[in-house]
């Protein structure tokens, strides 16, 4: 995950999510999530952050365009650049 997030295009950003574990097909479970976060090394091909709002990019506050941030992290940020106060 720690490479994911280094290949987001800004130079900090705080994102709001959830980190799930995903079965191969695509089904969440939570209860396998909370076994797998008490072993000493978990199965992180399973592990996934599901973002699902941007708070915050370099000195931008995103408190006002919630709704855009969906939008913008799937754009590449481009979206939450228009909301600049």
């Amino acid at each position: 995950m720690l490479e994911a997030f280094g290949k987001l295009p800004t130079q900090s950003a705080i994102l709001d999510g959830e980190l799930c574990l995903i079965d191969p097909r695509g089904a969440a479970h939570f209860y396998r999530l909370m076994a797998q976060m008490r072993t000493s090394s978990p199965d992180e091909s399973q592990l996934m952050f599901l973002v699902f709002d941007l708070l915050h990019q370099e000195a931008l506050i995103c408190g006002v365009c919630r709704s855009a941030s969906a939008s913008a992290i799937s754009a590449g940020f481009a979206a939450s650049r228009r909301c600049r106060s």
